[in-house]
């Protein structure tokens, strides 16, 4: 922000509750999601 940056692209689990609520408190907000599947492991 200080550099008049005014988007900002992340990444975070659903699961990833500790992260998601810190993001709340900085005022960010979910703008759009995606599904990525993981291989079961063999």
């Amino acid at each position: 922000r200080d550099r008049g940056a005014v988007t900002l692209a992340l990444a975070v689990a659903e699961a990833n509750a500790p992260a998601r609520a810190l993001y709340d408190r900085l005022g960010m907000a979910e703008a759009a999601r995606y599904h990525y599947r993981i291989a079961p492991e063999a």
